[in-house]
């Protein structure tokens, strides 16, 4: 009897069909991880599907359990969770209980509440004042409005941002209830930029638990910014950063010895003349592991047509970003979204007498929609400003050096260290890696910005190369010097064409069985216990939210 009537009644009795890896995978857990005791101290960490994710997070979160003699607990708020991952959790001894049914007795104050906040929005500076029991949440609204609707910027009259408001109101008052109740000694979270997860990252902060952001390839732990600055959270938005930014300052650098930085810096020269050959480090090229690499190509080989006409006038390079991803994913920003920086920066590029540029973002998405969306705004933006000519994603940043660009305008992006070590001036416009460092345009406010624009025909800047050789040691290599030697991955594959493939296929999970032994639970045991002994005794210093002494001169017009 194999009719579809008998297979649906299968499923809903045994769940989702289990392929023999995934199977095998969870019984290897159960196998593996013993049972924690039942206790109120809790490692928390978030359900994230992406597979070698989850090969990390089975080592991560029962070394951390040992560690604080803590049980495991996961948290997912989405509606619908896919039972072969929550499976995959708790037979590493992660029981999902943080979860969307924990907000439904919150639901008549939390329509309540978000009825009478987005009822008082005024502007979308309002948005980022949002927040319950004094932790700011608008930042998270705003972006996980843009990411999930796929939006540019928000629409103030939308029904869907109040719809996100609710949701988010709900999260938040299970989120202190179950932290009120539980002893929370560690928290491993995912995409801290959107609500599902933001949320419980903004709640951590709140009730002072460690937060550490895990990476897979290699196995790597990074500390969270977990310092709530005070003030107006729209003006200049202070906020953690949802990324750990390794804590880039020069400090970082200068309290290596002599003969480290001698070393650290070779280190970054090489990996950089590999970056713009069109290549990648292998130790960079892993952390750049993802659903969407297209990144490691933007220096590729050049186009055999020319980009730009032979004249004399001053060309300007706009390199956009995602519209829908992130735009608040750091302390602070000029503008709450992509949409608006592009406005006010194509605008006053109107003014100039230069040639501006734009370069749409090279990301690669699964999510075919996320494209979609991305390709209609650009041709939004095209039908707008006339004057900014558009390249392709693909053009090579080798060639637009070759040829010459006169200044480049991001708001976060890697550009701000690679074009800077071509003597190239960089703007930014709001927090970014670089920040702590002399060798970008940093302008604090809309006026400073605007002279940057209508001047970037002139602008001066003394760039070191040392500096951006000492942040490229500090940001791709530093947090690596204390090293598992795990990694979830096969070497190999790093270099595969098809890398997001394998890495989503359950061939993941055969190659982390296939190499378990007790040595690699040794390395990674001893690696946390090296990570935390570190963050106890050698505090990394504290990096300002907002340039200070660090920021360049603006040219004076």
């Amino acid at each position: 009897m194999s009719t579809p009537l008998f297979k649906r009644l299968l499923t809903r009795l045994r769940g989702p069909a289990k392929d023999s890896l995934t199977r095998e995978f969870i019984h290897f857990h159960q196998r593996k991880w013993p049972t924690h005791p039942r206790t109120d101290k809790v490692v928390l960490v978030g359900l994230f599907s992406w597979r070698p994710s989850m090969c990390a997070y089975s080592y991560a979160v029962n070394h951390f359990a040992r560690r604080n003699g803590a049980q495991i607990e996961a948290y997912s708020f989405s509606r619908r969770v896919d039972p072969v991952v929550e499976a995959i959790y708790r037979s590493f001894g992660a029981s999902l209980t943080l979860r969307w049914s924990s907000t439904v007795h919150h639901e008549p104050l939390a329509r309540e509440l978000a009825a009478q906040a987005f009822g008082g929005l005024k502007s979308k500076d309002d948005i980022f004042r949002i927040g319950f029991g004094g932790v700011v949440l608008g930042d998270l609204i705003y972006d996980s409005y843009l990411r999930y609707f796929y939006e540019p910027t928000v629409r103030m009259e939308d029904a869907r941002l109040l719809e996100t408001i609710e949701t988010t109101f709900r999260i938040a008052m299970a989120c202190e209830e179950y932290f009120t109740c539980h002893r929370v000694k560690t928290l491993l979270p995912f995409d801290a930029p959107y609500i599902e997860s933001g949320v419980v990252h903004r709640f951590a902060i709140r009730h002072g638990v460690p937060i550490y952001a895990l990476e897979y390839q290699p196995f790597t732990l990074h500390s969270m910014d977990t310092e709530m600055r005070p003030g107006d959270p729209a003006d200049r938005r202070n906020w953690p950063s949802k990324i750990p930014l390794y804590r880039l300052s020069p400090q970082v650098f200068d309290g290596l010895s002599c003969e480290r930085q001698q070393h650290a810096l070779q280190t970054a020269r090489a990996a950089l003349a590999e970056r713009f050959s069109g290549q990648m480090a292998a130790k960079i090229q892993a952390s750049y592991v993802a659903p969407t690499t297209a990144q490691m190509n933007t220096f590729g080989a050049p186009s055999e047509e020319t980009l730009f006409p032979v004249n004399d006038r001053k060309r300007m390079l706009v390199l956009l970003h995602d519209f829908c991803d992130a735009p608040n994913i750091y302390r602070w920003a000029l503008f709450p979204d992509f949409d608006e920086w592009t406005a006010f920066l194509f605008a006053h590029a109107a003014e100039t007498d230069f040639d501006w540029y734009a370069k749409p973002h090279p990301n690669i998405h699964y999510d075919r929609r996320m494209n979609d969306a991305n390709d209609r705004i650009i041709a939004q933006i095209k039908q707008r400003y006339p004057h900014i000519h558009f390249l392709c994603p693909s053009v090579s940043n080798r060639q637009i050096l070759a040829e010459g660009i006169d200044a480049v305008f991001t708001v976060y992006g890697t550009c701000g260290h690679e074009f800077a070590y071509h003597g190239v001036p960089v703007i930014n416009a709001g927090d970014n890696p670089h920040i702590e460092y002399n060798f970008n345009f940093n302008p604090c406010t809309h006026e400073e910005y605007k002279r940057l624009i209508l001047g970037a025909d002139r602008l001066q800047i003394d760039i070191d190369r040392r500096d951006i050789e000492k942040f490229y040691y500090t940001y791709h290599f530093h947090p690596y010097e204390l090293s598992s030697g795990v990694s979830i991955l096969p070497d190999v594959w790093m270099k595969l064409p098809n890398l997001p493939h394998l890495e989503s296929s359950t061939e993941v999970f055969r190659y982390f069985m296939e190499n378990d032994s007790p040595e690699r639970d040794r390395r990674v045991a001893d690696y946390i216990d090296a990570f935390m002994a570190a963050q106890a005794h050698a505090p990394l210093p504290f990096v300002p939210a907002q340039p200070q002494v660090h920021s360049p001169p603006i040219c004076k017009l």
